[in-house]
């Protein structure tokens, strides 16, 4: 894949031909559900870029014009997420096919991708893409038994939220607080429009 990512119109006030555009909660959705795809088909996606690094389109880091600072996207937050998932051995994750969204654009209303690291240690990432309610999650692993979990969550309360210069910190990961493990299953209750990744120990 040379080229994946979200496009939208240039921030008023900016240079047209730049393609700079601000990165919100509704793009690391995004984020979440395509690498989520693109971990399901690790065999076959040998390579795929996202478009842009810096400043444009979906970029994970934004930098100040003439200035020093810079802000961490919600799509940089998520690949954070997905970084358990590097050099792990892919797993097969199987959930109920339901979706959200306006007829005329459906989506999954939640999609999962799973790996195991050297270590042993599973990990699993999940995207929660409904605007309201949150979303109960309840995951069991044939082959083993689990024993502890703990996660990571970002969410917002509203699917436009962003970071910027002034608050680089708007929106960013925090502990997934409430997961259980019974009788050998995860259980946890996903925020609206949420990207998670969750480690389960044997």
């Amino acid at each position: 894949m040379d080229e994946w990512g979200t496009w939208h119109k240039s921030e008023p006030g900016t240079n047209p031909g730049f393609l700079h555009q601000q990165s919100t909660v509704r793009d690391a959705l995004v984020a979440g559900l395509t690498l989520n795809i693109f971990n399901n088909h690790a065999g076959r996606v040998r390579m795929a870029n996202l478009a842009q690094t810096l400043n444009v389109l979906q970029a994970p880091i934004l930098t100040e014009p003439g200035g020093p600072r810079m802000a961490l996207t919600p799509t940089f937050h998520v690949f954070e997420l997905f970084l358990p998932h590097h050099d792990a051995e892919s797993l097969p994750v199987q959930i109920p096919d339901e979706q959200t969204g306006p007829d005329e654009a459906r989506i999954p209303a939640v999609t999962a991708s799973a790996s195991r690291d050297a270590a042993g240690v599973l990990h699993v990432s999940v995207c929660h893409t409904g605007l309201e309610g949150g979303r109960e999650i309840v995951m069991t692993v044939n082959g083993m038994a689990a024993r502890t979990a703990r996660g990571r969550v970002l969410a917002s309360g509203d699917m436009h939220d962003h970071n910027t210069f002034d608050h680089p910190d708007a929106v960013q990961p925090v502990e997934l607080t409430g997961i259980r493990v019974e009788a050998g299953a995860v259980r946890f209750t996903l925020p609206p429009a949420s990207v998670a990744t969750i480690a389960i120990e044997p």
